[in-house]
């Protein structure tokens, strides 16, 4: 994401709250929207501490420890615009694994 984009008015995460099935998001504006967890792989296989130990930001949400964000415009509009973006998230954090593995072997 970029943190430059402004986010639409009423859309910036105030709560958010992830069991084992759904990823519960309360929004500025009092919506509370729900996507399955099974959506966004990196929250699916991960444990109940790590799905919710999440940062807001202006117009997304972060999990540091799992290397994900997501943006709430992206949770607006379902499940392929969630897929599209977390599938992109996962080459990134792939690659950078790569790197890292890279580096580590070069020493």
């Amino acid at each position: 994401m970029l943190n430059s984009e402004m986010p639409k008015k009423g859309t910036q995460p105030v709560d958010a709250l992830c069991d084992e099935s759904y990823l519960h998001v309360e929004l500025v504006d009092g919506r509370v929207i729900s996507v399955p967890t099974a959506w966004i792989p990196a929250l699916e296989g991960a444990s109940a501490t790590e799905r919710n130990s999440m940062e807001f930001l202006a117009a997304s949400l972060l999990w540091p420890d799992l290397g994900a964000e997501i943006q709430v415009s992206t949770l607006l509009c379902g499940r392929d615009a969630i897929r599209k973006a977390t599938s992109s998230q996962i080459e990134i954090n792939a690659d950078a694994l790569l790197r890292s593995v890279s580096e580590r072997l070069d020493q």
